[in-house]
This record gives C-alpha cells, sequence and structure tokens, in this order.
C-alpha cells in the first residue's frame, strides 16, 4: 500500500484561521485540524507557544459578494431546519 506523501515536516503545526462560509470545516476534517473558531487575536497565546519557524498560519478567502449572498440565504432558510440565532 502506497503511503500518501507528507507534504510538511512533522514538526510543522498548522495553525487554521476560520472565516464563516468559506468551506473552513470541509479542510478542517480533511486535513484533520482540531476545530478552534476563535478570532486571530484572540489566539496570541497559541501562537506565541508554537513559535514562527514551526507554524503554518491558513485561511480560506472567498468572494464577498457570494459570501454575503450565502449568509443571506442562509438566514432565510437556516442549516438543516434551524434557523441562526442572534443571541449565540
Amino acid at each position: 500500500e502506497d503511503a500518501e506523501p507528507n507534504l510538511l515536516p512533522n514538526s510543522t503545526h498548522i495553525m487554521f484561521h476560520h472565516i464563516p462560509k468559506t468551506g473552513g470545516e470541509s479542510l478542517e476534517a480533511a486535513l484533520s485540524i482540531k476545530k478552534n473558531h476563535h478570532e486571530w487575536w484572540d489566539r496570541k497565546k497559541e501562537r506565541e507557544e508554537i513559535g514562527e519557524s514551526n507554524r503554518l498560519s491558513i485561511a480560506i478567502i472567498r468572494n464577498p459578494y457570494s459570501r454575503m449572498l450565502s449568509w443571506f440565504r442562509f438566514c432565510l432558510h437556516g442549516w438543516r431546519g434551524l434557523l441562526p440565532s442572534p443571541a449565540k
């Protein structure tokens, strides 16, 4: 059985900055990244502990128009019948 090539050194820590409505949960699942939806500035301690030399910071960006249209449709129809709550 062929092993998948490892594109990153084993010591590399992937710090994924999740921007809502950009497909980030799919990337988290594909790369087995622990879900962390804290804001970038709230993760300062994590960045300091990891250091610069062995950290790969990534984010997925999306056309702002299509992102807002997707969010609008989500607000109209919800997700699996559940509408978003502004209180959460």
